[in-house]
Parts: C-alpha cells; sequence; structure tokens
C-alpha cells in the first residue's frame, strides 16, 4: 500500500512499482485515502482495518513515505512500527530502499487489526 503523497498521482505510482519490479516485489496493492484531518498513520491503520483484515487473518505489509511515519504513529497497537520506508523526496524509492523493505517484510510477525 502507498501511504505517501506519491499516491495522489497515477505517473508517481507508476514509479513507485517499476522500483519494487526491480528487485523482484509486485506492484503496490493500493494507496490509502486522504482524511479530513487525518494523520497518515491513521489513513494506513484505517485502510488496513476495512480493506484487507477479514476474518482475523493477518498481512504484512510496508508503508512508503517520506515522512517518518513511524514517529507519528498513534494507531491503536501502533501498528506502523518496523512496518515503514523512509523515502527521500528527490530520490524516492532507492534500490537501497527496496531492499531494506525486503528484509522488514522478511522480519514480519502477521499483523492483525
Amino acid at each position: 500500500m502507498l501511504s505517501s503523497t506519491w499516491r495522489l498521482s497515477e505517473t508517481t505510482q507508476q514509479r513507485v512499482n517499476e522500483a519494487l519490479a526491480e528487485v523482484g516485489l509486485a506492484a503496490c496493492i493500493g494507496a490509502t485515502p486522504v482524511l479530513p484531518l487525518g494523520s497518515r498513520p491513521m489513513e494506513i491503520w484505517r485502510w488496513l482495518r476495512d480493506t484487507l483484515v477479514d476474518a482475523g487473518e493477518g498481512v504484512r505489509f510496508l508503508a512508503l513515505d517520506d515522512i517518518p511515519l513511524e514517529a507519528l504513529d498513534k494507531t491503536p497497537g501502533r501498528c506502523l512500527q518496523g512496518r515503514c520506508v523512509l523515502t527521500q523526496k528527490r530520490t524516492g524509492l532507492t534500490r537501497e530502499l527496496a531492499g531494506q523493505g525486503l528484509r522488514l517484510l522478511a522480519q514480519q510477525a502477521l499483523w492483525r487489526a
């Protein structure tokens, strides 16, 4: 799922998906909506709760953003801890950051709402 402002443009979403493909990852399966007065961590939590988690099944995920989401995470259960890749505004998702994302996914326990 893509949570950064990159989610607002098809062109930037495509760039993210191309970078993911370069390291063998599937394309993003979605993007969070922009909620009125919502913080990005809450947008992510709500998207996960409403979209992915069904009948108690767990998921593994990454949040890609150019702001430090983990530091802002006040969601129930602090769902973003250990699940964020911090990108840079100028360079976006690099091979190094995609590799970091792969390592995070490999280490994650399943998240459940």
